[in-house]
Parts: C-alpha cells; structure tokens; sequence
C-alpha cells in the first residue's frame, strides 16, 4: 500500500505466540540501555571528578533510568498476567468518564513534560458500561502513551467516547478512542502490532525507544473485559485506537469536557 493511504484493522490479529527464549531476549534487550546509562553515571560519581552541575546531570540521569527499568518491570509483570495465566478482574458498573479521567491522571506527567495538547471529549447521557475499571484505564494509558512515543512534530492526543453500533458483538456499544497526528502504521506493520516484542522495522520508527509490549498489554486488557480493541491508521498521518465495549447497564448522565 502507498504512503498516504488509510489502513485498517479489527477483530483478531495474527497470533504468533512468541517462544520463552524470544521473550527473555526481547526484556534483556530493552534493558540494556538504562544499565548502561546508570552505570556510567554512577562511575562518574564514584571517579569523583563532576562539579556541582554535572553531577545534578548525572543524578538526573541515574533517576531517569530508574524509572524507566521501573516501567519496564510493570509491563513485563502485567504482560505475564494478562498474556498466559489471565488477570484477575474486579468487574463493576463504571461510566466511560471515569474510565478515561483515571487513564489521563495515570499519564498527565508524560503529557506535561512533553508539551502535549490533550483533546477530551466525551458524548452526553452515555450509557454505563461493566469492567475492570483498572484494566480498562490501563488500556487507555498505553494506548496514550503509545499516541506520545509516535507522536512525531505533532503534540496532540485526543481521547473520545461516544455510542456506536456493534460490528461484532450486535446491538450498541461504547467507543473509546486514543487518536494522534503522528507517524502512523504502515500496511505491513498492521497486523502484527498486537504481538508482544513486535517491532517495526521503518527507520523512523524502529529507533523510538520501547518494551514492545504496550499494545499487547492495551489488547489482553481490553479482551479480559469483553472488549475489541481496532486502528485505523495513515502512515504519515497518525491513527486512531479504539476500544469498543459491549454495551451493558443503564443510561448515566455523562457530561462533555474540553
């Protein structure tokens, strides 16, 4: 397919499930980088030789990479829960708002330091849907934070929910949708994005740091609660995640926000 054309994907993707020595290999990779940084950083500390300013920078770095093993450490915890033994739910009655407002505060500090604009907007009288209000905000945080990583020159991220009709499930369902102005997915890449430890092999792409596991976890998240996860995407143009969500529940007042 051509640059420039729309790409889409939905229902499921094609499952090659990845082998325990692919999983090992794909984790140390991702490590590698941070425990490289720290280690220098902490051997330039104990040599003794920084001033004041550098060792600020240092100190930076050395909590930076921290966090990040810290991260990777969540993803790959909550991969082998909700890849292979299957998490364990708390399904309730929850509002979309909720949902979303929960998955933006998990996130607000990824969006602040990169001089995000986040769009939010939510349709009125949204019925209530049932699920893991933690699954379901965790799948929206990675879908967010997957919008920031590809993000490109753009600095936009637009999270929606609104009532549609169900392709799959039949009668109504809740959509909740993670846009950006982005890199977008190519053809090829599409039907593998789902994989854990996938990787895109375009260069502009391919270099953007990750654990390859953020979609995966998005997807195993939004299944576990009865959910489709789906994409449209313009390479060049950014793409659209949406989760759609059986619709269960009675109508509750949903309000609109900025």
């Amino acid at each position: 397919m051509a640059n420039g054309a729309v790409s889409t994907y939905i229902g499921p993707m094609i499952r090659v499930k990845p082998a325990p020595v692919d999983i090992v290999a794909g984790a140390l990779h991702e490590l590698q980088t941070p425990i490289a940084a720290i280690l220098s950083a902490g051997e330039n500390i104990r040599d003794g030789l920084l001033d004041s300013d550098r060792l600020r920078e240092e100190g930076t770095t050395i909590v930076a990479q921290a966090i990040r093993l810290r991260n990777l450490w969540d993803q790959i915890l909550l991969y082998a829960s909700t890849g292979k033994i299957g998490p364990r739910r708390d399904i309730r009655t929850l509002t979309a708002s909720e949902v979303i407002d929960r998955a933006i505060d998990g996130v607000s500090i990824l969006l602040q330091q990169g001089g995000f604009t986040l769009q939010r907007e939510i349709q009125m009288e949204l019925p209530l849907l049932r699920g893991d209000l933690q699954l379901l905000s965790q799948c929206l945080e990675n879908l967010i934070a997957n919008a920031v990583k590809y993000s490109g020159q753009s600095r936009w991220v637009g999270v929606s929910a609104l009532l549609g009709e169900s392709s799959t499930h039949g009668g109504e369902e809740i959509r909740i949708r993670v846009g950006d102005r982005g890199l977008g997915i190519s053809a090829e890449d599409l039907p593998y994005i789902f994989e854990p430890f996938y990787r895109s092999r375009r260069p502009a792409v391919s270099q953007i740091r990750g654990s390859g596991l953020g979609l995966s976890i998005a997807k195993g998240c939004a299944e576990a609660c009865g959910g489709v996860l789906s994409v449209v995407s313009q390479e060049g143009a950014g793409c659209v995640f949406t989760l759609h969500l059986p619709l269960r529940g009675e109508p509750a007042a949903e309000e609109s926000g900025p």
